[in-house]
């Protein structure tokens, strides 16, 4: 797991590594999350070995010694150019233990070494972050999937790049020809999970990642969806944004009504007629019904066009945890569908749905 030999074919193609911090998590030993990205435990790394040379502290700090001005009283100092882009890094002052002190994740990627150096703004150090974080978030959104729950906040990871101890995300970026690397920061997330404590990663297994199909692409896209549903303030929005998901996957392509989309749904979940039937019914509640004097007491259509809370029609915790896990694992199903056909088009997922039909007896 030592990067430098891990990635010793990409740093022969001339890609660069990124390391990145993760929060909200524990690890203890280095670990494969996909191919191509490996997390490493907090203290792994030390300085020398990398050969960090910058960090925003650092730089900041030079900044006042050079300039020989009190920052903190508020003194003005001139930036123009190259200096000015790197100062905006330097300004979020992270700190090199702090970093260090965190579960790195690492890749390769390519970079234009000179632009990184000489960058004409500060965007080009944001976006080679969000560029690296993007990547590996793809990775900790099948973690999500399989490890965390709809119903239990607390166990969710942080965002990759955010540090836990403050609002910027960051990355360290090593040339291998060089042997030096640089760590650069800024203000790209808006907001970040506070609850509980994260996510055991000591057991997290190897996964093989997505195929890049038709139906992979629209998998990707299902599972970022479903991390932002985990990562929801209120019930009521992972409610609503769960349904959500289910008429993505059901046609990601074009709007089908509810009565459409819950036999498509069914047909990748049901294992019998009578479970189908019983699917079917369920999702009237979870959408729209009527009781027996005409009240609508349908779910989504009470939170969508009422303008009702899901907490308050379903006031008990432990009710409310029953329907979400349930269509928690309408969800899961689906997407681990797509997931074992991700290299293939959408004919495939059709042909599933439509030789259910055919042994369900629909």
């Amino acid at each position: 797991m030592d990067p430098l030999v891990y990635f010793s074919e990409s740093i022969a193609d001339g890609k660069k590594l990124c390391l990145l911090p993760l929060g909200r998590n524990l690890l203890e030993e280095p670990s494969e999350l996909c191919s191509g990205i490996v997390a490493y435990p907090p203290g792994f790394f030390s300085q020398k070995f990398l050969n960090i040379v910058s960090w925003p502290e650092y730089e900041f700090l030079e900044a006042k010694r050079k300039f020989g001005a009190n920052i903190d009283a508020k003194e003005v100092i001139y930036f123009e150019g190259v200096d000015l882009q790197w100062f905006k890094s330097a300004a979020t002052q992270i700190n090199l233990n702090n970093f260090l002190g965190s579960t790195l994740v690492c890749i390769s990627m390519d970079i234009d070494w000179d632009d990184f150096l000489s960058p004409d703004s500060h965007d080009v150090h944001l976006n080679l972050i969000k560029r690296a974080s993007n990547k590996i978030e793809e990775a900790m959104d099948l973690i999500r999937f399989h490890y965390c729950s709809i119903v239990l906040p607390d166990t969710l990871p942080g965002r990759v790049g955010l540090l836990d101890d403050g609002p910027f995300s960051c990355a360290q970026f090593y040339n291998p020809q060089d042997h030096e690397s640089y760590i650069v920061g800024g203000s790209i997330l808006t907001h970040n999970i506070i609850r509980g404590v994260g996510l055991d990663m000591n057991g997290v297994t190897t996964f093989s990642g997505i195929g890049g199909g038709e139906v992979g692409n629209i998998c990707r896209q299902a599972l970022r969806m479903f991390s932002s549903a985990l990562e929801a303030n209120t019930e009521t929005s992972k409610f609503v944004q769960c349904l959500s998901i289910l008429e993505y996957l059901a046609d990601p392509s074009d709007y089908l009504i509810m009565k459409n989309v819950k036999q498509e749904i069914g047909r990748h979940v049901a294992r019998t007629k009578a479970e189908y039937n019983e699917i079917m019914e369920y999702f009237k509640y979870l959408t729209s019904l009527k009781d027996d004097n005409e009240k609508q007491i349908g779910l989504r259509t009470n939170i969508v066009h009422i303008g009702k809370n899901f907490e308050d029609l379903v006031p008990l915790e432990k009710d409310r945890d029953e329907i979400l896990k349930r269509i928690e694992g309408f969800i899961g199903i689906t997407i681990n569908d797509f997931i074992k056909n991700s290299d293939k088009d959408w004919k495939c997922i059709v042909k599933i749905r439509e030789d259910t039909k055919t042994r369900l007896g629909l």
